[in-house]
């Protein structure tokens, strides 16, 4: 809004007042003080958080004296257009369909809704859907593949005569992703708690191995602690117990595996040595422990964890962590 002013002859006030096109009541929402040139012009931004038809008018005013008004400005404010974002997954498998549906209401004269996405944390925006020519109200939904492992962020933008008209919520996907068991454990033990690669042989294969856990006893089994949280949901191992690294028929103890986290109850697996054991550990995204032990105590059961195909976590990040 913009009011001039003429031929002043002592320092006034310039205000500037509203009310609704059918009300009476007249509001001041700006003002400038202590004007003292005899002719100019005063400029403000105006914003409304109603729709609908006003009016505006500049009154020129010395203490509380009006000493002139000037003529009524008559003001449409259009509907702020209102759009919101839906995801049905938050925590989707990489690859997987996901249903993003956005709703508006209020959008104003021909408008587009566009599908943004933005991965990690560098807030480069891209268009991956858009809909032309959207009704003032309503909803669309896309089917949309999961993003790579990690965040994903989407929002909606409604745009209308090449302008953005709203921007709505954020929604940000968790997405998870197979990564090499080996990564993960690595990760969280290091080379030093996992003593290392190698291989290990139940006499009659030769297997790789990426960790090697002591063993213990029952009593007092072997306690290997997470460095950090994890941010996975499961893990699929191929574990083998045995106290000769080239293979011990011999070898007649029962082994235990078990995983430990803070919300889920303590997962246990029991098997004979020297025979590959696979399964598959929930995990809640805790900094847990991992415990090993024979039923017999052996000095020199050692816990082998192998290099399979099938070992894979599945994870929120690419480290597990």
């Amino acid at each position: 809004m913009k009011a001039c002013w003429s031929n002043s002859s002592s320092v006034v006030d310039i205000r500037l007042e509203s009310r609704p096109k059918n009300g009476r009541v007249w509001t001041e929402i700006q003002q400038k003080n202590g004007v003292n040139v005899p002719s100019g012009c005063a400029k403000w931004k105006i914003t409304s958080s109603s729709s609908g038809e006003f009016y505006f008018q500049a009154r020129e005013t010395v203490g509380r004296r009006v000493v002139a008004k000037s003529k009524l400005s008559l003001v449409t404010f259009e509907p702020v257009p209102i759009a919101t974002l839906s995801s049905s997954s938050l925590a989707p498998e990489t690859g997987a369909n996901v249903q993003m549906t956005t709703c508006w209401h209020k959008s104003f004269g021909i408008a587009n809704a566009k599908l943004e996405v933005t991965v990690g944390t560098l807030h480069v925006w891209k268009v991956t859907n858009q809909r032309i020519g959207i009704p003032t109200s309503g909803c669309v939904s896309w089917n949309i593949l999961a993003g790579p492992i990690g965040l994903n962020s989407y929002r909606i933008i409604l745009t209308g005569h090449g302008v953005t008209t709203s921007i709505s919520n954020v929604i940000n996907l968790t997405t998870f992703g197979p990564i090499s068991v080996a990564t993960l454990i690595n990760s969280e033990f290091g080379s030093y708690n996992c003593n290392g690669n190698g291989t290990v042989s139940n006499g009659t294969n030769i297997y790789p191995t990426f960790c090697r856990l002591y063993g213990g006893s029952a009593t007092s089994p072997n306690v290997t602690t997470f460095s950090q949280p994890t941010t996975c949901r499961s893990m699929t191992l191929s574990v083998m117990g045995t106290n000769n690294s080239s293979g011990n028929a011999a070898d007649t103890n029962v082994d235990t595996f078990e995983v430990i986290q803070s919300s889920l109850n303590p997962q246990t697996f029991t098997f004979p040595a020297n025979q590959v054991q696979t399964f598959t550990v929930n995990l809640d995204g805790s900094k847990g422990a991992i415990q090993t032990w024979s039923g017999t105590y052996d000095t020199f059961e050692r816990f082998y964890l192998l290099s399979s195909a099938g070992s894979m976590a599945d994870c929120s990040s690419l480290s597990g962590v």
